[in-house]
């Protein structure tokens, strides 16, 4: 296997377990009512790449998030992003929600394209604050 191809499917298995990772969490804070300060607190701070933002499932992963504090980077395949639905649809509900602790970027993405997997990670990286640049344990 080649270094490129071995890129694409870590960078693809990454978004496979944070979005695994990001449902669980929600189904369960979802199974237990628990909506308290400190799970509004949960995401402070932290970051999380959605992929397929462009599909209901993406799309409400991406809202939930933003609404528990984390910045959410928000991969839409359609280019450019700023006029596809779901962007319209994400920066709508953001304004109506201002109240929401988090900040969504959305990021032109496509898992099968290794063109747009390089400019995604340069996009969040320019949005990562100075010295966070990826993955911690």
């Amino acid at each position: 296997m080649d270094e490129g191809t071995a890129l694409v499917l870590a960078v693809q298995l990454t978004a496979l377990c944070s979005i695994a990772g990001s449902l669980l969490v929600y189904l369960l804070c979802k199974a237990r009512r628990v909506y308290d300060v400190e799970v509004a607190r949960f995401g402070s701070g932290r970051s999380v790449l959605v992929t397929s933002c462009e599909t209901g499932l993406g799309l409400q992963l991406a809202l939930h998030l933003t609404s528990l504090g984390f910045r959410v980077f928000a991969g839409v395949k359609e280019d450019p992003p700023e006029t596809c639905q779901a962007a319209r649809v994400l920066r709508a509900k953001l304004k109506a929600a201002p109240d929401w602790p988090g900040t969504l970027v959305v990021v032109p993405l496509d898992v099968t394209r290794e063109d747009s997997l390089h400019e995604a990670v340069d996009t969040v990286r320019r949005h990562l604050p100075a010295g966070h640049n990826g993955m911690s344990h």
